[in-house]
């Protein structure tokens, strides 16, 4: 997708109640990063590296980080493992200037939940981080992910094997779902009791939601295109 250095990054901004007692004591509105190489963080047009490829076994195929919002804690997932094995996920704690941690989380997975996570986003109003199993065509979703074991993960909606890109949470409170970009063309709308067709077509690879307005944006690596979906049409 970029070459060597695909990345997937998250942008970190004060203005969320954290889930978990400690306030997050990184710098307002740094970046931090996950690419084939490691994670990064840049604040301040100065970036750092926090861990290498090598701290996650040697390999970060496919890598998503997401921030739990209001802490210094992220979780980082890889779709797969050398030589196409199952990959894996971390929770890492960056503090700047500081004491870092990175704790592998794989073995604690629900038997029978393959980590191959290809997206995932978190609700601070639910405190649940939701996951996507791309090539089960699972969301699954995982209480208070700063404090709990991902054995706690629990099924929670479907998607078409194979076939979604990107997940993101719509809505802050009860009720919510998760939208989700099919690389078929369609974005769909997903809630335990189904799944619904909000649009039929765009082949996006990135789908996130506004906040306060529940506007969707979307973004797709060819021709560099993003745009935001406000009504029935872009």
């Amino acid at each position: 997708m970029f070459g060597r250095a695909l990345l997937l990054c998250v942008l970190l901004t004060a203005v969320v109640v954290a889930p978990a007692a400690a306030q997050s004591t990184l710098p307002d509105d740094s970046v931090a990063v996950v690419t084939s190489e490691g994670v990064f963080l840049v604040a301040n047009q100065v970036t750092v590296k926090y861990f290498d490829v090598t701290d996650f076994g040697g390999t970060l195929n496919a890598p998503s980080i997401t921030w739990i919002d209001g802490t210094n804690v992220f979780i980082v997932t890889t779709s797969s493992g050398a030589a196409g094995v199952p990959g894996g996920v971390w929770r890492m704690t960056l503090n700047a200037g500081g004491m870092t941690s990175l704790v592998e989380l794989t073995s604690a997975l629900p038997a029978g939940l393959e980590p191959r996570f290809a997206d995932a986003d978190y609700s601070p109003g639910l405190d649940t981080l939701f996951l996507l199993q791309r090539d089960a065509g699972q969301v699954v979703a995982w209480a208070k992910p700063a404090q709990s074991s991902p054995s706690t993960i629990t099924p929670w909606g479907e998607v078409p094997p194979g076939d979604a890109r990107s997940i993101a949470v719509l809505g802050a409170k009860q009720p919510f779902a998760i939208v989700a970009a099919l690389e078929s063309g369609p974005v769909l709308r997903v809630e335990k009791l189904g799944t619904q067709e909000l649009y039929a077509a765009g082949a996006w690879n990135d789908i996130a939601t506004n906040p306060v307005t529940g506007d969707l944006i979307v973004a797709k690596q060819i021709g560099s295109v993003v745009g935001q979906i406000a009504s029935e049409s872009l």
